[in-house]
């Protein structure tokens, strides 16, 4: 984290296929909570506005930072 605000946006597998043991479904979180100051796992569309809102905040408001989700 280098005090720049940045949201990131990424993909993930699909649902049922989260915590499957798979590469790509077992570390979203896991690779990205060390780097930015806040990590999001959305498992409901109805969520993102929110999500999308809050995550913006939370990247520029106290230390300036990434946050991804």
């Amino acid at each position: 984290m280098d005090s720049v605000p940045l949201v990131a946006i990424t993909g993930q597998v699909v649902q049922a296929m989260i915590g499957k043991g798979g590469l790509p479904g077992n570390g979203h979180l896991r690779v990205t909570l060390p780097i930015v100051k806040h990590s999001y796992l959305i498992t409901d569309i109805n969520d993102i506005p929110r999500i999308v809102k809050e995550a913006f905040y939370l990247a520029q408001t106290g230390r300036p930072g990434p946050v991804a989700g």
